[in-house]
């Protein structure tokens, strides 16, 4: 008897449960997903305050052309100091867009700005802008090894597009934040530089952005860089307690570099 009350309380409890789940209403789904072979155009702005721009070897390619130095850059102006401390002022910028599809079950939802329940799929659009000005101290060897942290404010504009057949719903967010990271550089000749350079920003959104490859440098003062990057957009508040946003791309960049 006391057997067949408890598995009565049992199916009681599961069904209150269930009730309970059903006028919750569906669960929100996050909104996660993976673009790679996404090109990243930008630009960069250098000042450099320490030791300053025109203590570098020359060799930049005008100067090859104009026979103004030796493709090593031997004979032009060696650096007085191995070691070297060095301070700039940078700022960047950089775009870049995803595109993305995401599966709605039956019994969740996204819940961005309108709530879309499932089953359904949808398409998702992603436009990004962001830039930083920080401070980079940092070391400098030799002339050709460098070391570099990065130290100042960032900013992410990201536009998200979220639609299926019947539905469309568009929201935008401008998140500021503390910029930290990295930067490594690597100038065997002063014609070209290598680089690898990590950043993350903190504010309500949270980002990263990873890249590395090389820059040709043109003049003293303009330079064409290329290379690869891996950027991550995060959003966990979204709408209170509505779908998270995450999102990771990947793929070549490229841009100019002003430096001065």
């Amino acid at each position: 008897m006391s057997s067949t009350r408890s598995s009565i309380a049992a199916l009681l409890v599961s069904a209150l449960l269930s009730i309970a789940a059903t006028c919750e209403g569906p669960r929100p789904i996050d909104l996660d997903f993976d673009d790679r072979g996404q090109t990243t155009p930008g630009g960069r702005a250098t000042y450099e305050i320490l030791p300053g721009n025109d203590t570098r070897r020359r060799g930049s390619l005008l100067d090859l052309v104009a026979g103004a130095a030796p493709l090593t850059g031997v004979e032009a102006e060696p650096p007085e100091q191995d070691i070297i401390a060095t301070l700039a002022v940078v700022a960047e910028y950089a775009s870049t867009n995803g595109h993305g599809s995401e599966p709605v079950p039956a019994g969740r939802e996204i819940d961005f700005d309108v709530e879309l329940a499932g089953p359904t799929t949808v398409g998702i659009d992603v436009d990004n802008q962001r830039g930083f000005v920080a401070f980079r101290p940092g070391v400098r060897a030799l002339d050709m090894f460098s070391v570099e942290a990065l130290l100042g404010v960032g900013i992410d504009h990201t536009r998200v597009r979220v639609q299926n057949a019947g539905f469309l719903q568009t929201d935008e967010d401008v998140s500021p934040g503390l910029l930290l990271g990295l930067r490594l550089g690597f100038r065997p000749i002063p014609l070209i530089d290598f680089y690898a350079q990590a950043s993350t920003t903190a504010g309500h959104s949270g980002t990263t952005d990873l890249e590395a490859g090389g820059q040709l440098n043109l003049t003293k003062n303009v330079g064409v860089y290329g290379g690869y990057r891996r950027f991550r957009y995060a959003d966990e508040k979204a709408k209170g307690n509505g779908s998270d946003l995450e999102f990771d791309f990947r793929g070549p960049t490229f841009g100019l570099s002003l430096t001065f």
